[in-house]
């Protein structure tokens, strides 16, 4: 059924198993499933791409492109924003504004936009000078018009342009990072009893910067937690250098106390810190550099929206000037204008970066390399940019699924009423879609294990592309028929 090949693409397949009994994650895919399939015309998603991996956004993508219902969404996924989006609206300065076309679209006409406040912010200073130079030279006989001058000044002082330049790029001083940074040799985790990942290696180097991507639940934060020393292995050794200092921007955010005031809290953790330049900061500046106003710092930690605490965590994380960072899908939950932060700190960080993520904008953006983590350990490793047209290929599903998933979902007979014809169409779109799945299954298993031989990885690439467009294409007309 549509239901079934909609749980499937978003990574549920236990159809029996109760909602209750979901991870957070899995609950809120389940709820993203209902939204789809409900027949509406507007249909409002708000950060559908969080908790779902890169794959399943590229499904999601084609989905929407194909639906006819208006769609209405919050995100913070640039790269899903540029495929879905025909119009953008900003939340900019208390005021609404709306820009056609899609994220690239958006930031060209924004930059014009902006351009033009800041010219008509000059002009209305030019004219504030003149107007107050005209009152301190005026003579105060000729009242009326001086009177008329004053208030004019005083609504040129009032009207002005917010021009957000406040906001500085995060550089503080780096510390010393050796050539030996992290060697791990064969490490394994199970929950209750049940295998997650075993014999899995990971070496980071100095200066490194790597992506891991992979399908939900294959044990990607688990693997951060292990090295992190967070959780411990049955098996193997981890080894770090002796010159570093991890900064870890888990998922919990643990440390955050909701009775104490933001200021009090950076001021706790760190109550100055020395920047590249030599500059001593304080906490006050340092939570203005991650968009904090002075007010919104008096404010208690538990009064702070989800979208705040994290920013408010992320800062705690990077004060301390680690030399090596882990991030765990840190565009979670954080807005663009936090994530642009971000990224401006990551352009001058010299030290050694790990990110789980599934944002392919932000991975694009910020590590070397990419390797692709399953419940083999780390498989397939790809160099950066995480293309979004190979994000199929990146991520293996688990073995021991079914080669016929797809045809077992199919068995039932179509609801509504179909022509001959298009029966006919039916019957032949499941039988090709029993293939093509086999088809993907073999490809996946040769592109695990193909090494090296990058010669070889091109072309079984170049073939799982094919079949994945092959794929989306057959199940996309499967479902038209079905809604027919």
């Amino acid at each position: 059924t549509k239901a079934k090949i909609v749980l499937s693409k978003l990574g549920i397949r236990d159809f029996a198993a109760k909602v209750g009994t979901l991870s957070g994650g899995q609950q809120k895919r389940v709820a993203l499933a209902r939204a789809l399939l409900d027949s509406a015309d507007l249909l409002i998603l708000d950060e559908p791409t969080n908790h779902i991996d890169a794959e399943t956004i590229t499904w999601l993508e084609k989905y929407l492109a194909s639906e006819v219902a208006a769609l209405l969404m919050v995100t913070h996924d640039r790269y899903f924003l540029d495929r879905v989006a025909n119009q953008i609206v900003e939340l900019d300065r208390r005021e609404l504004v709306k820009y056609p076309g899609n994220y690239t679209a958006y930031l060209e006409k924004r930059a014009q936009r902006h351009e033009l406040l800041s010219k008509q912010e000059e002009k209305r200073r030019g004219q504030l000078r003149r107007e107050l130079e005209w009152l301190r030279r005026s003579p105060t006989a000729r009242g009326t018009k001086q009177k008329a001058r004053k208030q004019r000044a005083q609504e040129l002082m009032t009207l002005h342009y917010d021009r957000n330049d406040d906001r500085v790029a995060m550089i503080l001083a780096g510390r010393r990072l050796g050539k030996r940074v992290l060697e791990a040799k064969n490490l394994s985790l199970a929950y209750d009893g049940v295998p997650l990942f075993a014999g899995v290696d990971f070496s980071l180097g100095q200066g490194e910067r790597i992506g891991i991507v992979g399908p939900n639940g294959a044990g990607k934060s688990s693997l951060l937690n292990l090295l992190a020393g967070k959780l411990h292995s049955a098996t193997g050794s981890i080894a770090w250098g002796e010159t570093v200092v991890l900064g870890y921007y888990d998922q919990l955010a643990a440390r955050l106390d909701d009775q104490m005031l933001v200021i009090d809290f950076i001021a706790r953790e760190i109550p100055l810190i020395m920047t590249e330049s030599g500059e001593r900061v304080e906490a006050a500046q340092m939570l203005q550099w991650f968009l904090f106003s002075r007010p919104e710092q008096r404010a208690q930690i538990g009064s702070l929206s989800g979208g705040e605490r994290r920013r408010l965590y992320l800062l705690s994380v990077l004060m301390h000037q680690p030399n090596v960072l882990f991030l765990d899908e840190p565009t979670n939950d954080l807005d663009i204008q936090t994530l642009q932060v971000l990224e401006q700190f990551l352009d001058n960080f010299k030290g050694s970066l790990v990110v789980v993520s599934h944002d392919r904008y932000f991975l694009d953006r910020n590590v070397d390399l990419i390797y692709v983590f399953n419940e083999n350990g780390i498989g397939s490793r790809y160099p950066s940019p995480y293309r979004a047209e190979i994000s199929n290929r990146q991520t293996v599903e688990p073995t021991n699924q079914p080669t016929d998933k797809l045809t077992n979902r199919h068995t039932e007979k179509p609801k509504t009423k179909l022509s001959w014809k298009q029966q006919r169409e039916l019957e032949r779109l499941e039988g090709e879609i029993e293939r093509l799945e086999k088809e993907k299954v073999r490809l996946e298993g040769a592109l695990n294990v193909v090494g090296g031989d990058y010669v070889k990885l091109g072309v079984i690439s170049a073939e799982l592309d094919a079949i994945n467009e092959q794929l989306d294409e057959v199940e996309m007309r499967w479902l038209e028929l079905q809604e027919d």
